[in-house]
């Protein structure tokens, strides 16, 4: 059997995203270039508007983080402006990610802190390469 076809099924999503200036987050600074999954932070499904994550009396987070992995990006990125990327839905299908879908928008996170937003364009299963 060739190495490739033992390889599992992947889920990705291509989307549109933006990332927060500096100053309109609470922790500046994302890698660059955003491919090669390196950059392996959380999104969550909602409204791209909002700026600070939700939680409880406890101080925690009340809503779902779902981990994903940046695969494509452009070499250069700069804050304010949208960019096309594809992302590796990382714990599919362990994890849910039904909310996952095209014209869903999310949040980017890293733990608390709301880095970027954006728009999924569509989504499919195959191999990772």
């Amino acid at each position: 059997m060739p190495l490739g076809s033992a390889l599992p099924d992947f889920a990705f999503i291509e989307a549109d995203v933006t990332f927060l200036p500096a100053k309109d987050a609470a922790f500046g600074g994302r890698p660059s270039p955003l491919n090669g999954y390196k950059y392996q932070p959380h999104i969550v499904i909602g409204d791209p508007g909002q700026r600070y994550a939700v939680v409880d009396d406890r101080n925690t987070i009340r809503e779902k983080y779902l981990g994903v992995s940046f695969r494509t990006g452009p070499e250069s990125l700069h804050s304010g402006v949208p960019v096309k990327v594809t992302l590796a839905l990382m714990y599919w299908p362990r994890e849910i990610y039904e909310a996952v879908v095209p014209e869903a928008t999310f949040t980017i996170r890293e733990g608390a802190d709301i880095v970027g937003y954006g728009t999924v364009s569509r989504r499919w299963t195959g191999k990772a390469k």
